[in-house]
């Protein structure tokens, strides 16, 4: 059943926001030939960081140079190559860091699409910057988040204070939930990639499926529980190592 265009699950407030499909504006800008960009999240909204999805048509290149910027990026559909000291093959699970003031070149087959979570680098005296690098999911190990078999971590990015932000992969089994109700400083940025549930965020509780987007501000109450026959799988960034007075 189709839903009536007056109506949309999407719900942005003051510290949180549920961006979902049905509501997705895609963006054609002249400089992004062959690929259309819809963003889930800004600074408009009051975030430090952005999050966005690239999805890519016949002989579609994404370009630019990042400046202060840095991005971790997450193939979610295709095939394609990132020039990246040479050409590198990247496929559905295949993820990237690059540090402030790289060249990104990417080049994606026809409906690929790929997530962003872009943010200005937060500098440290003495500290470098991390390197790039490219890598995959399946080279990452999942861990029992807090003992919890129900529950399985995977974290992109090493914790050393050169990076200023993570960016895991979580896994629930059907049922399965996060220990407690989380509040925190750090902001999340949330992509479901598959299965469904409920998450809390701050006083409202949302039905969340594969393709919907949350914003989570500092001090935004959170919980999730995992609903239906299938795992859930999402990904989530948070600002990282860095001290909140920063």
């Amino acid at each position: 059943m189709n839903m009536h265009p007056a109506v949309s699950r999407s719900s942005i407030q003051q510290d949180h926001a549920l961006i979902t499909p049905e509501s997705h504006v895609p963006l054609n800008f002249p400089d992004r030939v062959g690929c259309t960009t819809v963003y889930f999240i800004t600074p408009h909204m009051g975030s430090a960081f952005s999050m966005y999805s690239v999805q890519f048509e016949d002989n579609g290149k994404y370009q630019k140079n990042l400046g202060e910027k840095e991005v971790l990026a997450y193939v979610l559909t295709g095939t394609g190559k990132l020039e990246l000291s040479g050409s590198q093959e990247i496929k559905p699970g295949s993820f990237f860091y690059l540090p402030p003031g790289t060249d990104l070149t990417l080049a994606m087959e026809n409906h690929s699409r790929v997530l962003f979570f872009e943010k200005n680098y937060d500098s440290l005296t003495a500290i470098h910057p991390p390197q790039p690098f490219v890598s995959h999911e399946s080279k990452v190990t999942r861990e029992p988040f807090l003992g919890d078999e129900g529950a399985l971590l995977q974290t992109l990015l090493p914790n050393t204070i050169e990076f200023d932000m993570a960016v895991n992969i979580f896994e629930f089994a059907p049922g399965g939930t996060l220990p407690m109700v989380e509040n925190h400083y750090m902001e999340h940025g949330l992509y479901v990639l598959q299965g469904s549930g409920v998450y809390r965020l701050s006083q409202s509780w949302y039905p969340v499926q594969e393709g919907d987007a949350i914003w989570m501000a500092p001090f935004c109450l959170q919980w999730y529980v995992a609903a239906g026959k299938t795992p859930t799988k999402y990904i989530y960034y948070k600002d990282m190592n860095r001290d909140p007075q920063f």
